[in-house]
């Protein structure tokens, strides 16, 4: 069985490499060569009972309401569940990195992605990385 982290990274590199590439005023190419420049991998863990599990297919409103509710870091990337094709994707994470997925059950194989702060969360439409409405501020300057 292939590794899901080798996997995930992989398939963001080719999806970097086939998509198309943003005006010369963008710091980054796309949205998959912002989330491989800036991004990381996350520890899945199964949700703990406190987390309430939400709606499937809303998990950009799914993480922002456990982010306002408990405090978690919202996190947005790509994850993937066993030998599936990643997708884009929004999760929280605790104080030691791990995922807490309140729309996955069971809880996706490999996730990797960007925390968000609360500001930016806000200002997004739907997805603050597939944020077209606003021509995808996040990917126009450096996030370091």
């Amino acid at each position: 069985m292939t590794d899901p982290r080798l996997s995930l990274h992989r398939y963001l590199e080719e999806a970097r490499d086939l998509a198309g590439q943003l005006p010369t005023n963008y710091h980054y190419r796309n949205i998959y060569d912002f989330v491989l420049r800036e991004g990381r991998f996350f520890e899945p863990q199964p949700r703990p009972d406190l987390i309430m599990l939400r709606h499937i297919g809303e998990c950009f409103r799914n993480a922002f309401l456990t982010m306002m509710k408990t405090g978690l870091q919202y996190v947005e990337g790509y994850a993937a569940v066993g030998s599936k094709h990643p997708v884009l994707h929004a999760w929280n994470v605790d104080s030691d990195g791990s995922v807490i997925d309140s729309t996955w059950e069971p809880v996706g194989s490999a996730y990797f992605g960007i925390i968000f702060p609360l500001s930016i969360v806000r200002r997004a439409k739907t997805s603050v990385l597939n944020d077209w409405e606003s021509v995808w501020r996040v990917l126009r300057e450096s996030w370091a």
